[in-house]
């Protein structure tokens, strides 16, 4: 999954990040789809967010709409822009760990044949519900 980066923004020292990515998903291909997010995605997160790589990682999906698709916004949350400019060479070791031999797919459905990538950002945290943990 590729993130895009559509318009710049200055990164802060200390200033959560996260990305912000939308797939479309054909929903004929639900269960491949959701097989493969759940598999690789998050497990991939699961595992970062245990070894400190991101703070935080969250899915959410859309309804089906009148052309048979949903989308997926796949959000990764950094701690600060420091962790997340290092973020592919940090998850490199971990998707290896989780998916050795590649991606994990249901049916042998290519990615291709059920998601198309939308849009990517990338984003500074500006304010929320939920206290920032600091870490010591």
């Amino acid at each position: 999954m590729m993130t895009f980066l559509l318009s710049p923004i200055q990164m802060i020292s200390g200033q959560e990040m996260a990305t912000i990515d939308i797939v479309k998903v054909n929903a004929r291909y639900e269960k491949e789809a959701m097989y493969f997010y759940n598999e690789n995605w998050k497990e991939f997160r699961k595992l970062a967010l245990q070894k400190g790589v991101i703070s935080g990682f969250e899915i959410h999906r859309t309804v089906v709409d009148s052309t048979n698709h949903f989308q997926l916004v796949l959000i990764t949350k950094y701690r600060d822009s420091a962790y997340f400019a290092k973020s592919e060479e940090n998850f490199r070791p971990i998707m290896k760990s989780v998916s050795p031999n590649g991606p994990k797919m249901l049916n042998n459905v290519e990615r291709k044949d059920f998601l198309e990538s939308m849009a990517g950002y990338e984003t500074m945290m500006l304010g929320s519900n939920h206290e920032r943990k600091k870490k010591k």
